[in-house]
């Protein structure tokens, strides 16, 4: 008892000692309001600049050497490789394709430039104005002055992505972004800058590089795109989700008209121009085409794995492995044979639980529990609730639902083929699609000989392998076990009390 009240007033004098100083601050800076300011504005400087330091030496990571940031330009494909040294399955930069400088017309340079980054061609990498702009405006003023990355900031952004730091994570990833920006200034002209980023800049949808863009909404090349369609894309890139094009037409359409009018403020068009390229926005959209694959789920598994080991064991420079760009072969214990037989054997097992799932949910039940479930989920379809909004009636959507007409359905091992279904059918047979995944690892090494990680890469790249599920019945070997262990027999009557 005498302990705990002297260790109360020990506490009690210590916070008595700190609100006595921390007045005491409070009094001098009343008094030296000038002087207090210079000190305050000297040590946020000094720390500043320490946090430069710490980062430029790789506290947050190391930052990419020169000779790594020359091999971006055409990065090399790695190789995944079986058992037997035959590949099945490669790495690449993204998910892109490069397009090559005489397919960037002016257009499409002269919109990025105007929207983006105004002062692009006379800078270094940073553009000092537009972080006082932001300084001014964003802190002081609190008034939206957008970012100041420039373009070369956005590729080390694009390129190296940003990790989320235990603190600070958005000072410390743009500064990493300066000293790359930096870098890659001092290797490349402007031109392959903008080339860069045009080939690894994400425009939603998991498409990297204008060439796909061009493609998914404009069925076309990038050197054929239109004023207005290049306005477009790269009125995308401020928010890729938001200004979708084919989801948010209007939107997309407004955006693409600030693009505009940011290149008339730069003269890059006269205000003829200007109007003539304000036109109704038109698609002609490409819906993306899935390659069934089933070892692509291992070539993610190795990864992952990979992505741990490289950490742990870097080039002799310093510099991370990247299987996306360093051209590495990798071999693995991958059984070509046994892949197949465990694709197979997944594939028809499937194919007969399906059967049985389809047959069990076209039967009658009197819980009505599925039919609850089916309503709620065509109550939520986007269609259905704009139906709703526009006042249609009951009736008018009850026949909309009940309508067949061909829709794109996922068929296991093919892709994407039309079959006549109504919305209700879709709906159901999307919650109704069963999932697998097969591991056949040697009992004697531990090695990995197949791995298939669900019923169809190209339906669903979640992998049933190594993504955490409720263990259900999977649990009751293990109990069998440690009951026959403990001397139970398999004609053991257990009589368990709750």
């Amino acid at each position: 008892m005498l302990k705990g009240i002297m260790m109360f007033e020990g506490v009690k004098k210590v916070l008595a000692q700190t609100w006595s100083r921390f007045r005491g601050l409070i009094a001098y800076v009343r008094q030296h309001p000038f002087k207090s300011l210079l000190f305050a504005a000297i040590a946020g400087f000094c720390s500043l600049i320490l946090l430069f330091l710490v980062i430029y030496l790789g506290a947050f990571g190391k930052l990419p050497s020169k000779a790594y940031l020359k091999s971006l330009k055409n990065p090399v494909t790695s190789t995944i490789y079986a058992s037997n040294k035959e590949p099945i399955g490669y790495y690449y930069l993204q998910n892109r394709s490069n397009a090559d400088s005489s397919q960037i017309k002016s257009d499409l340079i002269q919109a990025l430039v105007a929207t983006e980054d105004s002062r692009f061609y006379e800078h270094r990498g940073i553009d000092y104005k537009s972080y006082a702009r932001v300084l001014i405006k964003s802190i002081i003023l609190q008034q939206n002055a957008g970012g100041g990355s420039t373009i070369t900031q956005q590729v080390a952004k694009n390129l190296f992505g940003r990790e989320k730091q235990f603190f600070l994570s958005t000072p410390i990833n743009k500064i990493r972004e300066i000293f790359i920006a930096r870098r890659l200034e001092s290797i490349y002209d402007k031109e392959d800058i903008i080339l860069l980023y045009f080939n690894t800049v994400s425009f939603g949808e998991n498409i990297y590089g204008i060439e796909k863009a061009a493609f998914r909404f404009f069925n076309k090349a990038p050197e054929e795109l239109t004023l207005p369609e290049s306005a477009t894309l790269v009125g995308l890139l401020k928010a890729p989700s938001y200004y979708n094009p084919r989801n948010f037409p209007e939107r997309a359409e407004q955006r693409r008209n600030v693009v505009l009018s940011q290149m008339l403020k730069y003269d890059y068009i006269t205000p003829e121009t200007f109007e003539e390229a304000q036109t109704p926005l038109k698609l002609d959209y490409q819906t993306p085409k899935k390659v069934s694959s089933f070892s692509a789920y291992f070539k993610d598994y190795v990864a992952t794995e990979f992505a741990m080991w490289a950490e742990d064991n870097p080039a002799p420079d310093g510099h991370i492995y990247d299987l996306e760009a360093d051209g590495l072969n990798i071999y693995t214990t991958l059984n070509t044979n046994i892949q197949k037989y465990a694709e197979a054997a997944l594939h028809r097992q499937a194919d007969n639980l399906q059967k049985l799932m389809d047959t069990y949910w076209a039967a009658a039940t009197t819980e009505g529990g599925k039919e609850v479930l089916l309503q709620k989920l065509v109550d939520q379809n986007r269609e259905v609730q704009q139906m709703r909004q526009s006042g249609r009636t009951e009736a008018e959507i009850a026949a909309f639902v009940k309508e067949k007409r061909k829709r794109r359905y996922w068929v296991i091992g093919k892709g994407y083929e039309e079959q006549m279904q109504s919305l209700e059918d879709s709906i159901a047979k999307s919650i109704n699609r069963l999932h697998a995944g097969v591991i056949a690892v040697s009992s004697v090494s531990g090695r990995i000989m197949g791995y298939v990680g669900g019923i169809d890469y190209g339906f669903s790249q979640i992998d049933n392998v190594v993504t955490p599920r409720q263990v259900g019945s999977t649990f009751k070997p293990i109990t069998y076990l440690a009951a026959l262990q403990a001397g139970r027999t398999p004609v053991t009557i257990m009589t368990i009390i709750l």
